[in-house]
Formats: C-alpha cells, sequence, structure tokens
C-alpha cells in the first residue's frame, strides 16, 4: 500500500516538474530579458501606439494556419483507411497548441489521442503520421535557416558574437583503436541482447507498437498527391511568416523595415520555439528583441513589439484550444493521458 502511494506521489510530483521547470526557465530569461525596462513607456506605447486591427488580422491568418495544417494531416491519416473531417482535424491541431502551453511538447500526444478515439484506429499508427508531418517542417526550418544564413549573415555573426559564450574546459582527442574496440563491443551486446529477449512478450509487443507506428511513417511515402503536400507544407510556413509580417503594420516604427527584416526576425523566433518552454516564452522574446537591436529599433520599442505580439499569439492558441476542448469533450481524457512519455 505505502509503495502505491508513494508511486502515485512520485507520478503527481513529475506531472507536476513538467510543468514548472520548463516555465521556470522560460519566467526567469523573460525576466533577465525585461530587467530595467521602462515599463512606463512600454505600456505607452501598447496604449497609444500600436494599430491593433493588424494585430486582430494576424490572429485571423494563425487560426487559417491551423486550418492549413488540418487539412495536410487529413492527406496523410486518409491513407490508414479512416476519413476524419477537416472539422475533426482542426479543432485535434487547437488542442495540440492549447495544450503545449501547459505541457511542452505533450500536445502532438493529446492530438493523437483524440483522433485514434474518435475514428477508432490506434494511437500508434496516427501518432506515426504525426511524426511524418514533423519530418517535412523540421526540412523545411532547415532549409528556411540555410537560407536566412547566407543571405543574413551579418544577423547570425552578430548575435553569436554578442549573446553565444562558449568556453570549453578541457580538450579531448578520439583514439580509433579504442573507438573501435568499443563499437564491436556494442555491436556484440546488442546481438546478445537481441538473442535473449527476441521472443519475450514484452520484446513482441515493442515490435508490434514500432510495425504500426512505421505503419503511419510510411504514409509519407506511398502519399499519391506529394505535390499537394509540399505546396500546403510550404504555405503553412509561408503563412506562418505573414502572420508575423502583417504585425510590423501595428506599429510606425516596424512599418518600414521591410520584408527582409522580418525574415530574420521569423528565423530567430523559430530557432527559439524550439526549445521546450510554453510557448517559447522567455527564449521568443530574447532571440527577436536582440534581431530588432541589430536592425536600429530601440531597446523599449522592440520589447513593446515582442510583448504584445506573443501575448497575442499566445492568447489566440489558449482561446482556440479552450474551444476545441470543450466541443470535442477532449477534457474529458482520464489524467493517465498526460503521463505518457
Amino acid at each position: 500500500m505505502t509503495y502505491l502511494m508513494n508511486y502515485k506521489q512520485m507520478k503527481q510530483v513529475k506531472e507536476i516538474l513538467r510543468i514548472v521547470l520548463p516555465l521556470t526557465f522560460g519566467v526567469l530569461i523573460f525576466w533577465w530579458v525585461y530587467r530595467g525596462m521602462d515599463f512606463g513607456k512600454i505600456w505607452k506605447i501598447l496604449e497609444h501606439d500600436v494599430a491593433y486591427h493588424w494585430l486582430v488580422l494576424s490572429i485571423i491568418i494563425g487560426i487559417f494556419s491551423h486550418v492549413l495544417r488540418a487539412i495536410r494531416w487529413q492527406m496523410l491519416i486518409k491513407l490508414l483507411g479512416v476519413h476524419p473531417s477537416v472539422y475533426t482535424l482542426t479543432n485535434a491541431v487547437f488542442i495540440n497548441y492549447g495544450a503545449n502551453l501547459v505541457f511542452p511538447r505533450l500536445g502532438e500526444v493529446w492530438r493523437c489521442i483524440y483522433v485514434s478515439r474518435k475514428e477508432k484506429i490506434s494511437f500508434t499508427k496516427v501518432f506515426g503520421t504525426l511524426i511524418s508531418e514533423r519530418i517535412v517542417d523540421l526540412l523545411l526550418v532547415g532549409l528556411m535557416i540555410l537560407v536566412a544564413m547566407f543571405t543574413m549573415m551579418d544577423v547570425f555573426s552578430d548575435f553569436i558574437k554578442e549573446h553565444i559564450h562558449l568556453h570549453l574546459p578541457f580538450s579531448f582527442k578520439i583514439d580509433v583503436g579504442l573507438f573501435y574496440l568499443v563499437t564491436a563491443i556494442g555491436l556484440v551486446a546488442v546481438t546478445f541482447i537481441y538473442r535473449k529477449i527476441n521472443q519475450s512478450k514484452i520484446f513482441l509487443k515493442v515490435k508490434m507498437l514500432l510495425h504500426e507506428l512505421w505503419i503511419g511513417l510510411k504514409t509519407l511515402i506511398i502519399l499519391p498527391h506529394k505535390g499537394q503536400f509540399i505546396f500546403l507544407s510550404v504555405l503553412i510556413w509561408v503563412t506562418y511568416f505573414v502572420q508575423l509580417y502583417v504585425c510590423f503594420f501595428a506599429f510606425d516604427y516596424t512599418a518600414k523595415l521591410g520584408i527582409g527584416i522580418c525574415l530574420a526576425i521569423f528565423v530567430m523566433g523559430t530557432i527559439a520555439f524550439g526549445l521546450p518552454v510554453q510557448g517559447g516564452i522567455g527564449p521568443w522574446h530574447f532571440m527577436v528583441i536582440s534581431t530588432m537591436v541589430f536592425y536600429g529599433v530601440g531597446q523599449t520599442e522592440a520589447a513593446a513589439f515582442a510583448l504584445i505580439v506573443h501575448t497575442m499569439g499566445t492568447l489566440m492558441n489558449a482561446a482556440t484550444g479552450i474551444y476545441a476542448f470543450l466541443v470535442t469533450g477532449t477534457s474529458k481524457i482520464d489524467r493517465e493521458t498526460i503521463n505518457i512519455e
């Protein structure tokens, strides 16, 4: 009985830490970025110098990007033999981004659970299609970063000089003979372990799960309309960029910066969103403000821009996430859902 109580307590602590640690990290960065800022001036900018209709347009574009993501996802899921509606998948995407504001990276799992239960299909297969999506997104982001680095090398070099300080207190050499010896021992160990467990129930279950995951991943390979899928993928990221670009017109001091500068800010912000922090709070502000200051925007003005743009985007994801939770009944998913690794 005591063991069960301790196990439950450990799970509860783990749930709390999963939320608190990333959020604390983000809040500390946010505090560090905004420490010493003139909040009176920032508030004055937000109160009198912002054309909020541009920010509303940005929110509409952001919602549209979620719909595009749902349409693209539908192309993969249909290959599993089910035909969920765009409405169902859009709500799943809303759930994804809404849940990520509380549990970083867990929104993806929650989104797949909702679709698998609604369509009566294996969660692992659905999750495989999501991984296929992420692979394409990762390739596009990598390509975008490479293009930005070659076309805007001044931004990246300045950022590294000003903000990245990496000092290794040691040096190391790789002994070729030792490397081959360790590799050989590793292969022998893996072979021995495989022969011992390849007929066990756990191994067979894992093998079945991997097979189902491969079925989901394979949808990207057997997809009949790859051109349409690629077009939608590019359009999604173009929409993300436009969502940020229209925000430039909400401020007098950013309206004339140009599309190239916006691209630099967009790339730096995208890198920040790669960190497992709720909604990118802290890292996104840091990257965006640093890039804007490099291009001559005042620090206070850049801070006001980052604050309101990020807040509006976060409110959009929170509102659409709450809406999706309510209309789909996903909030009734048992607590074990949030314990999936």
